[in-house]
């Protein structure tokens, strides 16, 4: 067995051990469907079968190739990313890379991959007050200028995929 392997995963301590206990907490259900057993004693007991009111969300990290992370081929593995740096509100977008744009239901963040569509983001989210964040897929400096002019300042406009790569970028050596 090695790291990847479906018999090495399941034995790791995240999913033998942290997922069952945090899902267990959070839903009042052992792995097995009972009832977790006991009583949380903060300023106001409470018995663990009812869990909590709060919910969970379990991410695998994984590397991916800064090519295609540029090419805009790994949309859906970098979208959870993008929700978190909004504030995890709402759900995320999957399978959205090939429309103009995404404004998932519910969530606070916006997406324009087309330079095109960006009239029309530009007036979708003008119905979207509760959006703060948004991802600009661009390579021409200029033209992202020119957007981010045409868009509230009260937005925190990033640029994919030259913003999302370069936080990470570590150790990295920059040559003159």
């Amino acid at each position: 067995m090695k790291p990847g392997d479906p018999d090495w995963e399941s034995l790791g301590i995240f999913e033998h051990v942290t997922r069952p206990r945090l899902t267990a907490a959070v839903s009042g259900r052992t792995p097995d469907g009972g009832p977790v057993k006991g009583e949380y004693k903060f300023t106001d007991p409470s018995p663990m079968a009812d869990g909590f009111v709060e919910n969970v969300e379990f991410f695998r990290i994984d590397y991916l190739d800064p090519d295609d992370v540029d090419l805009g081929t790994q949309f859906d593995a970098i979208a959870p990313s993008l929700w978190l740096a909004a504030g995890g509100v709402g759900r995320w977008d999957v399978g959205v890379s090939e429309r103009p744009f995404s404004i998932p239901d519910g969530s606070n963040y916006g997406v324009l991959f087309k330079e095109s569509g960006f009239r029309r983001f530009r007036e979708e989210l003008a119905h979207r007050p509760d959006v703060s964040h948004v991802w600009i897929v661009t390579d021409s400096e200029e033209a992202y200028a020119e957007m981010c002019s045409g868009l509230p300042r009260t937005l925190r406009v990033s640029m994919l995929y030259r913003d999302y790569l370069q936080n990470f970028l570590i150790n990295t050596r920059h040559t003159p």
